[in-house]
């Protein structure tokens, strides 16, 4: 499950009684109101405003604080959010559709909301999903569910192009991309979250840290947050993930 963290104060999301809580510290922790439902299953922060996605009746729901959330309209066939981000001018969440025809939508305030299709083939479309989205600076990639491609690229968020099975061939789960995290002067390293249950948090030399079920991973410049199912721990994730530069 999602953590982003704002300052002191940390956001995460989850599922059950409560979808979505906040901290100042990372251990006590305040349930917030219940808006995404069902679960929550990405949250993010872009200076002024938290997106938070999920599924349930308000699949896409923003707040300025962490604290009072307000549902967002999106097409009624996306009915499943699964990540959010932001590149200092654009919303792209990822997520899956009754139909198969939208797995990504786009925002340039997070109130509005436009389809950007479904690069993710399937042949089953109501499977085809976008699991995760990241910007580096340049680019955006996305990692999802789809039998005939499990990535996609694109350079403005709005037109996408399929990328193939490489290097997955059954799902992409998660995407981190190497860039300098503002007012922090580290990096984070490539970091892909796998198929689930079977695979593992991968850094860029190619050594595998923590095997998962399902994991997101966010650093503040001091502490690295790991939230999601985690199994069989065999090293330190910090390590090779976060390096100073």
């Amino acid at each position: 499950f999602p953590v982003t963290i704002i300052s002191s104060d940390w956001v995460v999301g989850g599922s059950g009684t409560n979808t979505i809580a906040t901290s100042n510290d990372g251990i006590t922790w305040t349930p917030r109101t219940n808006t995404v439902n069902s679960s929550c299953q990405g949250v993010a922060w872009n200076g002024t405003l938290f997106v938070a996605v999920g599924a349930g009746t308000n699949v896409i729901a923003t707040s300025p604080d962490g604290i009072t959330w307000t549902g967002r309209t999106v097409p009624a066939v996306f009915t499943a959010g699964r990540s959010a981000s932001w590149n200092g001018y654009l919303w792209v969440v990822g997520g899956g559709s009754t139909d198969g025809t939208i797995t990504i939508l786009t925002s340039p305030d997070g109130i509005t909301w436009t389809s950007r299709g479904n690069p993710f083939t399937h042949s089953t479309p109501a499977n085809a999903q976008c699991r995760d989205v990241t910007w580096n600076g340049s680019q955006w990639v996305a990692v999802g569910i789809g039998t005939s491609n499990t990535t996609a690229t694109s350079t403005d968020g709005i037109t996408w192009t399929s990328a193939g099975l490489t290097p997955f061939t059954t799902q992409g789960l998660r995407i981190a991309s190497r860039r300098v995290l503002p007012n922090v002067g580290l990096n984070i390293l490539p970091v892909i979250v796998t198929n689930p249950g079977a695979d593992r948090v991968l850094t860029s030399d190619g050594t595998s840290k923590i095997t998962v079920a399902e994991a997101n991973l966010t650093f503040d410049g001091t502490s690295l947050a790991v939230a999601g199912r985690i199994t069989n721990s065999t090293g330190t994730a910090t390590e090779p993930i976060v390096t100073g530069k």
